[in-house]
């Protein structure tokens, strides 16, 4: 099966790129957390009412492994790019670290990033407990 037909299916319905954040709105769509972010901001600017949406942990796994397979057209990629072009991951323990600090700050994105290490134990010891604890915050913002 072509990777690319499946890729197609799962792009950012504002950006047309596989979002490294994916979030899933109450319109049932696929979005960048970002791409949704500024649209909502732009909502509230004229006074209309924000869109709902949840991070996509399975979805992100889904994207995570067509990039992997490296045989996703590069019209796609979308700031996969540049993560490829960088040699993909960075010492775990380092990022642990940076992650941990930018989700007790708030953010969002880092906050599901949090979940995902510790359901995983990537760069710490394994606390399923944990990693949905910050799973529910991120679905909080």
């Amino acid at each position: 099966m072509d990777v690319n037909l499946i890729a197609a299916e799962l792009l950012c319905s504002t950006s047309n790129k596989l979002p490294q954040n994916p979030v899933v709105a109450k319109d049932g769509r696929i979005y960048e957390r970002s791409e949704l972010e500024s649209l909502n901001d732009a909502h509230k600017a004229v006074g209309n009412a924000r869109m709902e949406f949840h991070p996509s942990i399975q979805l992100k796994k889904v994207v995570e492994l067509l990039i992997s397979s490296g045989n996703v057209e590069e019209e796609y990629l979308g700031g996969w790019a540049k993560d490829i072009d960088q040699g993909g991951d960075k010492d775990d323990a380092s990022d642990f670290s940076l992650i941990k600090t930018k989700a007790e700050a708030g953010d969002a994105d880092s906050m599901v990033q949090l979940g995902e290490i510790y359901l995983k134990g990537i760069g710490t010891k394994k606390d399923v407990r944990k990693g949905y604890y910050w799973f529910d915050m991120a679905s909080e913002k």
